[in-house]
């Protein structure tokens, strides 16, 4: 059978647009090849998280070739390093990219964000503007430097805007930046700290007071601020495990995280010495959270064509409110001066025209003294959470000022109560009430008595309520309390709490005349390498 003239046409054109899309997807193959990057070695491993945080110092970031500080003296140079650190970027997954050491420019932080949008072929990645802007050059020809967040538009928001612990007057107002960042999937949040601290110089501290300021001022703000209690503190701290700066964040309840999950983590090389500057660190809240943190040795590996940067990448995994952050539950402790008034006790009449008084030399008084028989008054406590204690003691200053009954009286007319289910502002005999026995009292002096609340009167909320009685007018007692004070102590659950939430304290030892420094079970040498 022979093909018509018309349809060998209509095939030969068919096979050519089949060729041309051929050659066309091939061509789109070759793109997509260039563009892809392969890490020459491993990548970190920061665990299976929902948010990868990557932190980098970007050593001199400048689009202003003139400065002296710029590590870059072309446009082809700028956009070769611009690319190195997006593709590093992207092989880290990062969503979050808290980057220090780039130009004093509202727009440093496009470029890079131009690339990684063009290398991944999405159109997500931003930055968290600031409009700090110093294009004024010192004598110099030094360009000041900034500190700054990247972020995926689809993954996280920032969440309210950037602060920092300096007023724009100061040098490091640029260099420590705070920022709270949303995950949207989820909408949990968590405060990232950026911070560049004072670098090392020749002085006799080598910058140290400085950059002890420098912690100060960032705790006193993250303290203060109110974003969100899970913070991580990230940067180029420009000092070591082990020196003080570091020990003071670490005692103020920030781990390392680099050393947490790699106690040989160093980011930094010096005339051979590695060592530790760049940090991530967080609260124990945000600790909670972490799925991992590692080093990405991209720029200490000595494979230069590679290199972009004198520091090394970090990436921190997060998996945000996917654990139950413990709240810390303060053991009870209830503390009256009945000198100061009432102090939200309640005063409440059986029978009797007796009254609890209020004096500010006395306390509380009552005193029935010719003022009929039968008397029977209770002053009750506000409601008492003492679901966190395990044993409680009532501690009262107290004192008998007329001894006009029996002797041992005193412990059926002035008598002490407890109850679990006394509802404020109703008739005490509506309640189920125990009485628990003072330990002492006194006849015209002043005297501290204890009493035990039993056990079956904890883990709820409890009650305690003074009554006084008097059966004869004439053959009554005067009861004075200054004080009261409701004492508990905790284990179990509190206990585990307060484990889950404090920090070892870093310390520095002497040992053979080297100093060494000793975290959580760890030994340090100053250049923060573990020794053991």
């Amino acid at each position: 059978m022979r093909m018509s003239k018309k349809n060998s046409n209509f095939a030969a054109q068919n096979c050519l647009s089949m060729k041309k899309a051929y050659l066309f997807l091939s061509l789109m193959l070759v793109s997509l090849q260039a563009l892809a990057w392969t890490s020459p070695i491993d990548l970190p491993d920061a665990g299976n998280a929902r948010i990868y945080v990557v932190g980098q110092n970007a050593q001199n970031y400048l689009c202003d070739f003139t400065a002296s500080n710029s590590s870059c003296a072309s446009q082809e140079e700028f956009d070769e390093k611009t690319d190195k650190m997006a593709n590093v970027f992207l092989a880290l997954k990062a969503d979050i990219v808290a980057i220090c050491e780039v130009e004093q420019n509202g727009t440093i932080l496009q470029p890079i964000c131009d690339a990684m949008n063009r290398i991944s072929g999405l159109s997500v990645f931003t930055y968290v503007t600031d409009d700090i802007e110093d294009a004024t050059q010192s004598a110099s020809g030094y360009l000041s430097l900034k500190a700054g967040f990247i972020y995926r538009s689809d993954k996280v928001a920032p969440y309210g805007t950037a602060v920092s612990p300096y007023n724009t007057n100061s040098g490091y107002f640029a260099r420590l930046r705070i920022q709270a960042f949303k995950e949207i999937s989820t909408n949990e949040v968590f405060v990232l700290s950026m911070n560049h601290f004072k670098a090392k110089d020749s002085s006799d501290d080598a910058g140290e007071g400085t950059r002890l300021t420098n912690v100060s001022r960032l705790l006193s703000k993250l303290n203060t601020i109110g974003m969100d209690p899970d913070i991580m503190i990230m940067g180029d701290l420009n000092a070591y495990m082990g020196e003080q700066p570091i020990l003071n964040l670490q005692n103020a309840g920030y781990e390392e995280q680099l050393i947490r999950f790699d106690p040989n983590a160093y980011s930094y090389v010096y005339y051979g010495e590695p060592g530790l500057l760049d940090h991530a660190m967080a609260n124990a809240p945000m600790a909670a959270q972490v799925s991992g943190a590692q080093v990405y040795h991209i720029n200490t590996s000595g494979l230069y064509s590679y290199k972009y940067s004198d520091h090394d990448a970090y990436v921190v995994g997060l998996n945000l409110g996917d654990h139950e952050v413990p709240v810390p539950v303060e053991c009870p402790h209830f503390t009256y001066n009945f000198q100061n008034g009432f102090e939200g006790f309640q005063a409440y009449t059986v029978s009797g025209d007796a009254q609890w008084k209020n004096s500010s030399s006395y306390g509380m008084t009552i005193n029935a003294y010719y003022n009929g028989d039968n008397q029977e008054h209770w002053l009750i406590s506000p409601s008492l959470d003492m679901h966190a204690a395990n044993s409680a003691e009532l501690t009262i200053y107290h004192s008998i000022y007329y001894d006009n009954g029996v002797q041992g009286d005193y412990v059926d007319d002035q008598t002490v109560w407890v109850s679990t289910d006394y509802e404020d502002g109703e008739a005490p005999y509506t309640a189920n009430w125990h009485q628990v026995v003072l330990s002492d009292y006194a006849v015209k002096s002043w005297v501290d008595a204890t009493a035990q609340i039993p056990a079956e009167y904890l883990g709820a909320n409890t009650h305690v309520a003074f009554r006084y009685t008097a059966a004869e007018k004439a053959n009554c007692n005067y009861w004075e309390i200054k004080q009261a004070e409701i004492t508990a102590t905790c284990t179990g659950e509190s206990t585990a709490i307060e484990q889950t939430v404090s920090r070892p304290a870093a310390r520095k030892i002497m040992h053979n005349g080297q100093l060494y420094i000793e975290y959580n079970g760890i030994l340090f040498d100053c250049m923060g390498r573990m020794v053991r």
